[in-house]
C-alpha cells in the first residue's frame, strides 16, 4: 500500500480517525475465484479543510484489479435502473444549474463514462465524447454515439480549450491525485465552459451512521467544504450545488485564480465532532452485535449483498462462520459470493428453502422495503430481522408493526 500521510486537498497533515486492520479491497458481490486481498483501512480527516481520505492507499496494481478485474462481470448489459435514475436527477440538476445556456453543437466530455448512461440523456444536437478505460465504454459507443477514448482521462487526448462542458459523475473520490486531474480539466475547458462533479458526500455517512461507505475504492471522502477548497485551488469558482441523499453535484466555471488555504476552516471542526461520533456508533454496534450473537446459535444471513454488507462482516464483527448466505434481488449477483467470506449470494426465496435465525438488512435506502418483504414472505422461516444503522436494533418481524420500528 502506499502511504498518504498529508491532505491531497491543501496539503495539511493529517490526523487518523478510523482504523481497520484487515478489510476487503473488493466489497460488492464478486467472482467466487476472485482473489480478494485483505488490506488495512486507515482514514485520516483533515484539520485545516475538513477532508477525509485513506492515509495508506491500495497500488495502481490494487486499484486495476478493482476496475478491471473480472468481479464486473455483475454488470453485463448495462447499469442498473437505480443507477438510471439516479442520471436522471443528475441532469435535472445540470438542467436547472445550466437554463439552457449550451447551443447546440456544445462539446460534452464525461471522465468515466461507463456505459453511457448519462450522455445518452443528453439529445442528438450535442457531441459527446467520453474517456473509459472499462470494457462497458463499448456499451456507450455503439448504442450511445459516444466518441469513446478507451483509457484513463489525459488532457493530452482532446484538444486544449476545446470543451464546452466537462462531467465527472462519482469518479473524483477515486482518483489519487484530484487537483491534478481538476487541472487537466481545466486545460480542456472553454473560457466559458463548465464543470460538473456529482460524488458522496461524509456528512451523509456520518450523521446517518452509514456502515459500509468506508473502503479502498474511495481514496477521497469530500465534505461540502473540502470539495469547494480544491475546486478553488484548482482555479475553478462553484456557480451551483445541489444534495440529493449522499450525493452532492456541484457545477463549477473556470476562474483564472487559484486560491491557496491559509487558515483552518470552522466546519473542520464540525466534521472531527461528527467523526467521534461515527466511531462511537461503531463501537456500540460491534458490542451490540457482540451480546446479541451470544444469546443465539442459529445461522445469520444479509439481505443485500453490498459494501454495507461487508460492513457489517468487517466492522461490525459478525463472524464469517456463522455467515450462511446473503440474498439479493439482482439476479446479477446471485451465485456471487461476498468478498473474503465464502458465503454465496441467493435468491431471497432462498430463506424459504435453509431457514436462518435472523436476517440483517444491508441496506440504507431500501431498509424498510427489505423489512417489508420479510414481514410479508419470510416470517415463517425467518424469526428476525436486524437493522445496523442509524443504530443497532433488533426487529421481530412475526410481530405487528409498531412506531418504534423505523
Amino acid at each position: 500500500m502506499l502511504p498518504a500521510a498529508n491532505c491531497s486537498v491543501c496539503g495539511y497533515p493529517l490526523d487518523q480517525v478510523l482504523r481497520a486492520e484487515s478489510y476487503p479491497l473488493i466489497t460488492s458481490a464478486c467472482c467466487s475465484k476472485t482473489d480478494v486481498p485483505l488490506l488495512p483501512l486507515v482514514v485520516g480527516l483533515c484539520r485545516m479543510c475538513s477532508h477525509i481520505q485513506l492515509m495508506e492507499r491500495p497500488t495502481p496494481e490494487q486499484l486495476n484489479l478493482i476496475y478491471l478485474g473480472d468481479y464486473t462481470s455483475v454488470l453485463e448489459k448495462g447499469t442498473f435502473e437505480k443507477d438510471d435514475n439516479m442520471a436522471v436527477e443528475c441532469k435535472t440538476f445540470l438542467d436547472f444549474a445550466m437554463d439552457g445556456s449550451f447551443n447546440k453543437g456544445a462539446r460534452i466530455l464525461e471522465i468515466g463514462c461507463f456505459d453511457g448512461a448519462f450522455l445518452s440523456l443528453f439529445g442528438e444536437e450535442y457531441i459527446l465524447l467520453g474517456a473509459e478505460p472499462n470494457p462497458m465504454g463499448k456499451v456507450a459507443a455503439e448504442p450511445h454515439r459516444v466518441q469513446v477514448v478507451p483509457k484513463y482521462f489525459s488532457p493530452n487526448d482532446f484538444t486544449a480549450s476545446s470543451i464546452d462542458l466537462v462531467i465527472m459523475r462519482h469518479l473524483i473520490e477515486h482518483i489519487p491525485e484530484p487537483l491534478k486531474i481538476l487541472e487537466d480539466c481545466r486545460k480542456v475547458l472553454k473560457s466559458g465552459g463548465r464543470l460538473l462533479i456529482e460524488t458522496p458526500w461524509i456528512e451523509h455517512t456520518l450523521t446517518n451512521n452509514v456502515i459500509g461507505n468506508f473502503y479502498h475504492q474511495h481514496l477521497h471522502y469530500f465534505s461540502r467544504d473540502s470539495l469547494t477548497v480544491l475546486l478553488e485551488r484548482a482555479g475553478f469558482a462553484v456557480v451551483a450545488r445541489g444534495y440529493k441523499d449522499f450525493r452532492q453535484f456541484v457545477l463549477a466555471a473556470p476562474s483564472g485564480t487559484q486560491h491557496e488555504r491559509t487558515r483552518p476552516l470552522p466546519y473542520a471542526e464540525t466534521i472531527r465532532c461528527q467523526m467521534d461520533s461515527y466511531n462511537s456508533y461503531l463501537e456500540d454496534l460491534r458490542s451490540g452485535i457482540q451480546s446479541w450473537l451470544e444469546s443465539m446459535e442459529e445461522p445469520l444471513a444479509i439481505y443485500g449483498a453490498s459494501s454495507i454488507a461487508t460492513g457489517i462482516v468487517h466492522l461490525g464483527g459478525v463472524p464469517k462462520e456463522r455467515l450462511a448466505y446473503l440474498v439479493d434481488g439482482d439476479l446479477r449477483k446471485q451465485n456471487m459470493i461476498l468478498p473474503a467470506t465464502e458465503a454465496f449470494v441467493r435468491s431471497p426465496n432462498h430463506l424459504l428453502e435453509e431457514p436462518v435465525g435472523a436476517v440483517f438488512v444491508a441496506s440504507d435506502f431500501f431498509k424498510d422495503e427489505i423489512i417489508g418483504l420479510l414481514r410479508g414472505n419470510y416470517s415463517d422461516t425467518v424469526h428476525c430481522c436486524i437493522v445496523v444503522h442509524p443504530k443497532f436494533k433488533v426487529l421481530n418481524i412475526r410481530e405487528p408493526v409498531s412506531n418504534t420500528d423505523g
